[in-house]
C-alpha cells in the first residue's frame, strides 16, 4: 500500500504520523479501507506533511478522520437500511399483488363453478319437464286409446247386435219357409202316419235349428269378447313399459 511507502525518517513528526498510519491501516479491518478512501487518506498525509504538523495536532486531525468515517459508515448504514427497507416494500408489494391475484383466481373460479351449477339444474329442470310432458301426452293418449277402444266396442256390439237381429230375422223367415213346407209334408205324412207322430218331427226340427242359431250367436259374441280382452292386455302392457 501507498502507507507503506510513506515510512521515510524525514523528521520525527513524520515519522510518527507514518507509523501510526502503518499501524492503522495494517490492523483495522474497516469496511472504508477501498481506493476512495486511500485517495482520501493519501490526500490527508499530503496536508499533513505540508503543513508540518505535530503528534497532537495529528492525533486531532486522526480523531476528526475517525468521526468523519464514521459518519460516513453511519450515513451508508442509513442508506443500506433504506435499501432494505425499499426492497422490503417492494417485497410486501409483490406479495400482496400476488394474494390479491390469488384472491381474483378463488373467486373467478368460484363464480364459474357457480354458472356450472346453474347450468345443471337448469338442464336438469328442463330434462323434468320434458319428462313430465311425455308421461302427460302418454297419459292423453291412453286416455284418447281407451275412449277410442271403448267406441270400437259399442261399434262392434252394434254390429254384433244388428248381426244377431239379422240372423233371428233370417232364422224366422226360414222357420215360417219350412212350416210351410212342412206343413205340406205333414198332410202328407198325416195321411201315411198320423197327425201326433209328425207334429213330434216337426217341433223338434224347429227346436234343433233354434238351438244350433243360439249357439252360434253365442260363439261369436265370445269370440269377439276374447278378442277385445286381449287388445286391452297388449294396451295395459304398453302402457305399463
Amino acid at each position: 500500500m501507498e502507507a507503506l511507502s510513506l515510512n521515510r525518517p524525514e523528521d520525527d513528526d513524520t515519522r510518527l504520523v507514518t507509523e501510526f498510519e502503518n499501524v492503522w491501516v495494517n490492523d483495522v479491518k474497516s469496511p472504508f479501507n477501498s481506493e476512495d478512501t486511500q485517495k482520501e487518506k493519501k490526500r490527508e498525509r499530503e496536508r499533513e506533511r505540508e503543513e508540518g504538523g505535530r503528534g497532537e495536532d495529528t492525533e486531532k486531525r486522526e480523531r476528526e478522520r475517525e468521526r468523519e468515517r464514521e459518519k460516513r459508515e453511519g450515513e451508508r448504514e442509513g442508506e443500506e437500511r433504506e435499501d432494505t427497507e425499499e426492497k422490503r416494500e417492494r417485497g410486501e408489494g409483490w406479495r400482496e399483488r400476488e394474494r390479491g391475484r390469488e384472491r381474483g383466481r378463488r373467486e373467478e373460479d368460484a363464480e364459474k363453478r357457480t354458472q356450472r351449477r346453474g347450468r345443471r339444474e337448469e338442464e336438469a329442470a328442463t330434462e323434468e319437464e320434458r319428462r313430465k310432458g311425455e308421461t302427460r301426452e302418454k297419459r292423453e293418449d291412453t286416455v284418447v286409446e281407451r275412449e277410442r277402444e271403448r267406441e270400437r266396442g259399442k261399434r262392434e256390439e252394434r254390429e254384433e247386435n244388428t248381426a244377431a237381429e239379422r240372423e233371428r230375422e233370417e232364422g224366422e223367415r226360414e222357420n215360417r219357409r219350412e212350416r210351410r213346407e212342412e206343413g205340406t209334408a205333414v198332410e202328407r205324412e198325416r195321411v201315411k202316419r198320423g197327425h201326433s207322430s209328425g207334429k213330434r218331427e216337426r217341433e223338434g226340427g224347429r227346436e234343433r235349428k233354434s238351438r244350433e242359431r243360439e249357439d252360434t250367436v253365442s260363439e261369436r259374441r265370445r269370440e269377439k269378447e276374447e278378442e277385445r280382452e286381449g287388445e286391452r292386455e297388449k294396451e295395459e302392457e304398453r302402457e305399463a313399459e
